[in-house]
């Protein structure tokens, strides 16, 4: 495996170097780390990724969208689902600072929507953006802890559901939330295997669990697991569409910037010490690095998935 022509031995030094392993074997994967994570990392999402907000992959299906467009398609699918089957209540879970709830609460005034974060940063800057929009709220959950108490016609989340400490749980305490017949739409990276380790090298298992790291993650859910899950709930799985290839465009942007990076890797751990740029920045460098190949190696996976509750 190399990155671009970069061994991974050489690459691992220069992390190293960095910090970067340090911070890896420092940190604890649970809902403060992510919280203290995206309290970190918010301020530079809205500068590199996206002023609006957004603080997940673009999907790319043509070259003539611009980078903001491409960050609207998970709002845009669910939009076609509120439009299609006319739904009252749509709760997102993981809203960051409100960039896919605040786009559908304008489009639909007559819904009501309810965004959920374990950022309270993130919350505050969602609110604000919010300003006197009546029919959307934002609430601090973790979804790792407790059911949410609304009846909702559909609940969707954007890269958050990898969060979950137990899929199956979550799913079952989403659909409990549900209005008969209501629908679950899931935007999110997989492991596409059932036990990925396995076929992993020494170097790849290090190289993967650098990739999910700098996404406050132990590894992603494995697909064939939430498959199961929808299975044995009585769920129905309705669509389940493959948009690894779409993503790759942005990732490989991201790579290319982290080899950059990674040119200078002492400075990068001294702007870190002084507070120049977070920690957690320091993570984000390896995430980058190792994405592309992981998903380019079909290890990866990038799904839409979209789940009904029986009526």
């Amino acid at each position: 495996m190399n990155v671009n022509g970069h061994t991974l031995s050489s690459l691992f030094r220069k992390l190293q170097v960095m910090g970067s392993l340090d911070i890896l074997s420092a940190t604890t994967w649970d809902s403060k780390a992510v919280a203290a994570y995206y309290t970190s990392m918010g301020q530079v999402y809205k500068r590199y990724h996206s002023r609006a907000g957004a603080m997940h992959l673009p999907i790319k299906l043509n070259d003539t969208e611009r980078h903001q467009d491409k960050l609207l398609f998970q709002a845009l699918t669910a939009a076609e689902l509120i439009r299609e089957n006319k739904y009252k209540t749509v709760v997102e879970l993981g809203c960051g600072f409100g960039f896919n709830t605040l786009h559908l609460a304008r489009l639909f005034p007559e819904v009501q929507f309810i965004g959920m974060d374990i950022t309270d940063s993130n919350l505050k800057a969602a609110r604000e953006q919010a300003g006197n929009l009546p029919n959307v709220h934002f609430k601090r959950f973790d979804f790792n802890e407790a059911v949410h108490p609304y009846k909702a016609d559909l609940v969707f989340g954007v890269e958050t559901f990898c969060y979950a400490a137990n899929i199956s749980h979550l799913l079952k305490n989403i659909a409990v939330s549900l209005n008969p017949g209501g629908r679950i739409l899931i935007f999110d990276g997989y492991e596409t295997k059932e036990t990925l380790s396995e076929v992993l090298n020494p170097d790849q298992s290090k190289a993967y669990a650098l990739l999910c790291g700098g996404f406050v993650l132990t590894k992603f859910q494995s697909l064939p697991t939430v498959y199961a899950a929808i299975q044995n709930l009585g769920l129905s799985l309705e669509l389940d569409q493959d948009y690894t290839s779409a993503i790759l465009p942005n990732y490989k942007v991201f790579q290319k910037g982290c080899l950059n990076v990674l040119r200078f890797p002492h400075v990068s751990k001294l702007m870190a010490l002084l507070g120049i740029i977070p920690e957690a920045a320091l993570l984000q460098v390896p995430s980058g690095l190792f994405g592309a190949y992981f998903f380019e190696q079909q290890w990866l996976t990038y799904r839409q998935l979209l789940v009904r509750k029986p009526e």
